[in-house]
C-alpha cells in the first residue's frame, strides 16, 4: 500500500495500482492554498448531493472540522483543474482491508497540542492525528421483486449490485520521541493494532456504504464557515423591527422610530418616560483568547510553503483534501 504520486491529468483515470484490481479502495489527497470561498464557489454544484452514511455522523464530523462533500468521479478532474494544488497529486491503493489501517496522517507534534472539539477544547500529548480506515466489498439486498422477477433466469437470480462498506475513524496516535527514530532496546509490540495506539474517538467513528461512480471528498474547514452563504458573509438580519417576536412584521400605524443620534420628543402635557437602566456587559479584560484548531484542521491542515509551491504562497495556510475512490464489480455473485 505505498503511495502512488500521479500526475494531474491521471486523477479521474485508473491508476497502474487500479487496473489489476477493480475491487477495492482508491485513496488520494490534493494539498490546496484555496480559502472558503474558493471551494465553496467550486464545490457548490455537489454541496447538497447526499453522503451515504448516517447523518448524524456526518455533522459530527462537520462539527469537528471535517466536512463530506459527493463527487462525480468523472468530474474529479475538472475540480481539481480549477483549485490550486500544491505539489504532486498522491495516490494509494488500499483494495480491501478487513483490519484497521493507517490512511491519512497529520503533522507530528513533539510537544503535544491543545485541539477544538464539539465539546470543548482537549489536550493532546506526543503524537499524531490520524484517520484509520477499513473496508470491503459488501452486496446490497436486492429490493421486492414483482411477478416479472419470478421468471428471471437462475443467472439474474445469483447476481446483486455491490458496493464498497467503508469505515472511517479518528485517532490521536500516541508516541514518545521521534517516530523515526527507534529504540533498539525496545522490543516491539506485534500484538497491539493500529487501533490500539493511541485515543480512538470512536463517537467519530463513520460507516459510508459506497456504490460505485461517486469520490468522497473529506475537507478541512471551521465550523463557523457557511459554504451556500454568498461570500460566506454572515446572514443579514431578517426584516422587521428588532425587538419582535420570530414572524412578527412591523405595525404599519406605529409611529416610526428616530433615526440614531436624534432625540424623540414627547408630545406636551404628556408625563415623559420611566428610564429603565442599563447594565453594559464590560470587556473581558487582556488579549482574546486564541481560536483553537478543530480535529479535522489539526489533521489536516499547515501553514508554510510546500514543495511545489509559487512564491506568493508562502505562508499562506494549506490544506488536504482527502478523495475516497470506491471501485467495485457492477455485479456481485452470491454463487458461481
Amino acid at each position: 500500500m505505498r503511495p502512488i504520486s500521479a500526475t494531474r491529468a491521471d486523477v479521474a483515470t485508473a491508476s497502474p495500482a487500479v487496473r489489476g484490481s477493480e475491487n477495492g479502495l482508491e485513496l488520494a489527497w490534493w494539498v490546496v492554498t484555496a480559502d472558503s470561498a474558493t471551494l465553496a464557489r467550486e464545490l457548490a454544484p455537489w454541496l447538497d448531493e447526499p453522503v451515504p452514511a448516517d447523518a448524524a455522523a456526518v455533522r459530527a464530523w462537520a462539527a469537528n472540522g471535517l466536512r463530506l462533500v459527493s463527487v462525480p468521479v468523472e468530474k474529479l478532474e475538472t475540480l481539481r483543474s480549477r483549485l490550486p494544488i500544491v505539489g504532486a497529486i498522491q495516490r494509494q491503493w488500499m483494495g480491501q482491508v478487513p483490519l484497521w489501517t493507517d490512511a491519512v496522517k497529520g503533522p507530528y507534534w513533539p510537544s503535544g497540542a491543545t485541539v477544538g472539539l464539539d465539546t470543548g477544547p482537549l489536550r493532546l500529548g506526543p503524537g499524531r492525528l490520524r484517520l484509520l480506515t477499513r473496508c470491503w466489498t459488501a452486496p446490497v439486498p436486492p429490493a421486492q421483486e414483482g411477478p416479472a422477477g419470478r421468471t428471471a433466469g437462475l443467472r439474474e437470480k445469483h447476481v446483486v449490485h455491490a458496493v464498497l462498506h467503508v469505515e472511517l475513524l479518528p485517532q490521536h496516535q500516541e508516541t514518545e520521541g521521534n517516530p523515526g527514530q527507534q529504540d533498539l532496546l525496545k522490543l516491539p509490540t506485534a500484538s497491539l493494532g493500529p487501533e490500539e495506539e493511541g485515543l480512538v474517538f470512536r463517537r467519530l467513528a463513520l460507516t459510508i456504504e459506497a456504490p460505485p461512480g461517486w469520490a468522497y471528498l473529506i475537507i478541512p474547514e471551521s465550523p463557523d464557515v457557511d459554504w451556500k452563504a454568498a461570500g460566506n458573509l454572515p446572514a443579514a438580519p431578517e426584516a422587521g423591527v428588532a425587538g419582535k417576536a420570530d414572524g412578527a412584521t412591523a405595525d404599519p400605524g406605529a409611529p416610526a422610530s428616530p433615526p440614531i443620534g436624534r432625540v424623540k420628543r414627547e408630545k406636551p402635557g404628556a408625563e415623559p418616560p420611566v428610564a429603565s437602566p442599563v447594565l453594559e456587559s464590560p470587556e473581558p479584560a487582556g488579549p482574546p483568547a486564541p481560536v483553537l484548531m478543530t480535529l479535522g484542521q489539526a489533521m489536516l491542515t499547515s501553514v508554510g510553503a510546500r514543495g511545489g509551491a509559487k512564491p506568493g504562497d508562502k505562508g499562506r495556510p494549506s490544506r488536504a483534501i482527502v478523495i475516497l475512490v470506491p471501485r467495485v464489480p457492477e455485479e456481485f455473485r452470491l454463487l458461481r
